[in-house]
């Protein structure tokens, strides 16, 4: 019988969790079976409105504290 490491249900929760922060502002976030690097893709809406924005991306989960983890610079989008 196969065996679930710890790694793949911390990754498990990493994705879950993102789906439920896109979900937050109303954007489609559903999960992707397939493992090719990519783990969520999302849809954005605006004032409950479907754009043409869509993206896919990929979660990375760790269990270190907070210090490890990279800030990435704020990027801002201004939609039309």
């Amino acid at each position: 019988m196969p065996i679930k490491s710890n790694s793949q249900s911390l990754g498990d929760i990493g994705e879950k969790t993102v789906a439920l922060i896109f979900s937050k502002y109303s954007w489609s976030a559903d999960l992707i079976k397939s493992d090719f690097g990519e783990d969520i893709s999302c849809t954005v809406f605006i004032d409950n409105s479907r754009t043409y924005y869509y993206f896919r991306c990929q979660v990375k989960s760790t269990k270190k504290d907070s210090k490890y983890i990279r800030r990435l610079k704020m990027v801002i989008l201004v939609f039309p």
